[in-house]
């Protein structure tokens, strides 16, 4: 039985509210010698799939409490936190090297072995955030950029809806479209979005786009357009401006084709997507993902290569101006940080338990609950009437669970989650369950 169905049937996703439709980033920074781009290793994480411009991502609720949606103006809210004295968010929060836990009782384990990775935990802090419109130059900047590229743009070919600051036109010889959206309009993300209209990565329900199996490139071939797709796009990257990136996520995807009948074939060619992430104090922004638009993750550009070479997509999503760090921030030691998460964990079983026994389900044996990684990162919350807000820290707890019944079953959730996101300054539950890869 699938996970989401045995869910449905003992009330799970009732605490799952916060589930959001963007993967969030877990991979290390191995940052290159590049002087607006680093490295991830792909194998880490991997972007969402594809979708078409305008897809919007579901957001992960803000949540104060385990289940409890917080309202603005919720305790932690800033002014109601404390200040600290003088100390660097290191000695603050005091994180050890890993994180262990062997929790056993009533029916709950918590284990834990798992890397806690703040590598930039002295430069990391709270910044005042605000969305940075696009404006007509940046628009003829895009085109030029992409007619380097091999592209040709018709302004004959522009079309405008002024109420929600887009334009959108196509190649001159109608092989590619573009959306530009300004982001001057309130709950508008900026962003500049071409892709082919003849040729697609994306998968369906008789399509599986992530199916290599048929791939002839050599392993050395492979890594020869890597590269050579790298360095490309890092050269866009430097053209584009706008700070540091990291290389989050690169991988091939099988192609189709326009057919003369109006339908989609695959043809055998493969394509190299690679995804850049904006960075701020060394640590990535919050990003939507491939395929996903959401104004409280920060910018992200993804490009897309046929094996021949040729630019297939590129977007630009999003972009924000960051204020200075603030100073005098209090964050929780991390053995605070910990305890909420173990507490949240003996929460979430009591929910799941007492959901199967007043709806009369399958009883529920025990849950076990595996911790692969915990990891500081960014977080961001913007105004969607303003476009004004701020990041900040946050801690993430990485890994899968499995459900144990009465009946025998097990049930483990596929794929590696984030379990819990929790504000380093007040222990405040941001989201849950988060699915990464």
């Amino acid at each position: 039985m699938r996970f989401e169905e045995t869910a449905k049937k003992i009330g799970i996703l009732a605490l799952l509210a916060a589930v959001s439709a963007s993967a969030a980033a877990c991979g290390s920074e191995n940052m290159v010698k590049a002087p607006v781009v680093g490295t991830l290793d792909p194998a880490q994480g991997g972007a969402a799939e594809s979708g078409t411009a305008g897809a919007e991502g579901a957001e992960g609720n803000r949540v104060s409490d385990a289940g409890e949606t917080a309202e603005n103006g919720a305790a932690g809210m800033p002014g109601d936190r404390p200040v600290a004295s003088g100390l660097t968010p290191g000695e603050q929060m005091q994180p050890p090297d890993r994180y262990t836990s062997d929790i056993r009782s009533e029916g709950l384990t918590v284990i834990a072995d798992a890397p806690v990775i703040a590598e930039h935990l002295d430069s990391i802090g709270v910044r005042a955030v605000e969305l940075a419109p696009y404006g007509r130059g940046d628009l003829t900047h895009f085109k030029k950029i992409t007619e380097a590229q091999g592209i040709t743009w018709g302004e004959q070919d522009e079309s405008g809806w002024e109420e929600y600051g887009l334009i959108a036109g196509h190649s001159a010889d109608g092989a590619y479209e573009f959306s530009f959206v300004s982001g001057e309009k309130k709950q508008s993300t900026p962003l500049f979005w071409m892709s082919s209209l003849v040729t697609t990565y994306g998968s369906s329900a008789d399509f599986d786009g992530g199916d290599i199996s048929g791939m002839s490139f050599t392993e050395e071939e492979r890594t020869a357009l890597e590269e050579q797709f790298k360095e490309r796009s890092e050269e866009i990257l430097q053209q584009l401006g706008g700070g540091e990136f990291v290389l989050r996520d690169m991988r091939w995807r099988a192609l189709r084709h326009l057919a003369g009948t109006g339908g989609w074939e695959f043809s055998g060619d493969y394509a190299l997507l690679l995804e850049y992430v904006k960075m701020v104090d060394g640590v990535m922004l919050p990003h939507g993902g491939s395929g996903y638009i959401n104004s409280d993750r920060g910018q992200y550009v993804t490009f897309v290569y046929g094996g021949d070479g040729t630019l297939l997509e590129l977007k630009d999503i999003s972009r924000e101006t960051v204020g200075e760090l603030e100073t005098g921030v209090f964050y929780l030691p991390f053995e605070s940080i910990s305890q909420i998460f173990e507490q949240y964990c003996r929460t979430y079983y009591s929910e799941i338990t007492s959901s199967a026994q007043e709806n009369d389900f399958a009883p529920v044996a025990g849950l076990d609950i595996l911790v692969d990684e915990v990891r500081l990162e960014y977080w961001m919350e913007l105004d969607g009437e303003t476009g004004k807000g701020e990041i900040f820290p946050v801690w993430s707890f990485a890994g899968h669970t499995k459900t144990r019944y009465e009946t025998g079953m097990e049930e483990r959730i596929s794929g590696q989650w984030v379990m819990l996101t929790v504000d380093a300054r007040d222990g405040n539950i941001l989201q849950t369950w988060v699915q990464i890869n």
